[in-house]
């Protein structure tokens, strides 16, 4: 299983440059699933570019990981730089808490021994996949399980 797991982690970055890949950042069994079939919208906005990103909770004390499906809202039309547009901090607050308080109704999680980030302001399904698989990667060598929370809707 280790061994199939490293070789579709080798074939990530040829996966992402043909956009190949779909947007449940660890469905890489099924990487070519229809690619916007797992993409939830959650704004109510149909005005300005469309954001991507996931949510994520990670605990060192525990070594586990939860973590969303890549998600996409709508962003004001501000950039941060390349890659990132700007994003108002209650918002993400809003989202973080909403998180949170799924993980601690479903999953029984304890929330203080948790680190809640909301990875949501990328300009490209590709830049957020990119970003998550790097975050991901860390946590995998660090031996951390990791747990889809494909039902999260804020």
């Amino acid at each position: 299983m280790k061994v199939a797991i490293h070789r579709i982690l080798c074939l990530l970055p040829a996966l992402l440059a043909v956009g190949a890949l779909v947007c449940s950042p660890f469905a890489v069994g099924s990487a070519l699933a229809d690619k916007r079939s797992s993409i939830f919208d959650w704004s109510n906005s149909s005005e300005g570019p469309t954001a991507f990103g996931y949510m994520i909770a990670y605990s060192y004390r525990d070594k586990i990981v939860y973590f969303t499906p890549i998600i996409s809202q709508r962003a004001p039309e501000t950039s941060f730089n390349d890659e990132e547009y700007v994003f108002q901090t209650s918002t993400v607050l809003k989202l973080e808490r909403a998180f949170q308080k799924k993980l601690e109704q479903e999953y029984k999680i304890r929330s203080a021994d948790f680190t809640f980030n909301a990875r949501v302001v990328y300009k490209t399904e590709r830049i957020a996949l990119n970003r998550f698989f790097r975050e991901s990667n860390d946590f995998r060598i660090k031996a951390f399980k990791l747990v889809e929370v494909s039902d999260f809707r804020p």
